[in-house]
């Protein structure tokens, strides 16, 4: 049997694709994407999704700019704050090096709206995701501890965008509504 190939087959994805997004949206679902640490790092460079972001069919699909766009970053920081529908998402990133992870944090909380930005685990074992969490909390705590020593915002401003970033946007990002926080 003949296979499709080349430009016949590269339609048929995109086709594909493009239903698929557009099933997504219709049902309030998310598009969670791997930009970042790829081979070669143009593969998963976060400005491939530009046009489909532009897309008008596609306007109000939450886009997860998942792994940070690293070793793109910037530019994966520039859509979140730019694109209505992207969301910058440090999943992995704290893991791959803890420096990397809390510069990277300190640099989107100045950048990125606070509502945009999510923390994500992506492992494969309940062990896995409390050191994680743990280990993610730590370097939030220490990026938001220096950013309220060098009087970049309160006390109190830091421990709301740590319930921003650590649930509160995750759960929008996902439909969910968020729960009123008391005043503790």
């Amino acid at each position: 049997p003949e296979t499709l190939r080349g430009p016949d087959l590269w339609e048929l994805q995109d086709n594909l694709c493009h239903h698929l997004l557009r099933q997504a949206k219709a049902r309030g679902l998310p598009l969670i994407v791997h930009t970042g640490y790829s081979v070669p790092t143009s593969l998963a460079h976060p400005e491939g999704l530009f046009s489909l972001l532009r897309d008008p069919d596609l306007a109000g699909l939450p886009v997860d700019l998942c792994h940070s766009g690293w070793p793109h970053e910037g530019a994966a920081m520039i859509m979140a704050r730019s694109l209505r529908q992207a969301y910058f998402n440090l999943c992995w990133t704290p893991l791959l090096s803890p420096s990397l992870g809390r510069r990277i944090l300190a640099e989107v909380i100045d950048i990125v709206p606070r509502n945009k930005i999510l923390l994500g685990t992506d492992t494969g074992s309940p062990e896995s995701q409390l050191g994680t969490a743990r280990l993610i909390r730590r370097q939030l705590t220490q990026v938001l501890s220096e950013k309220v020593a060098d009087g970049q915002f309160s006390e109190a401003t830091a421990r709301e965008l740590a319930a921003a970033i650590l649930h509160d946007n995750a759960w929008a990002f996902y439909g969910r509504p968020v729960p009123p926080r008391s005043a503790a």
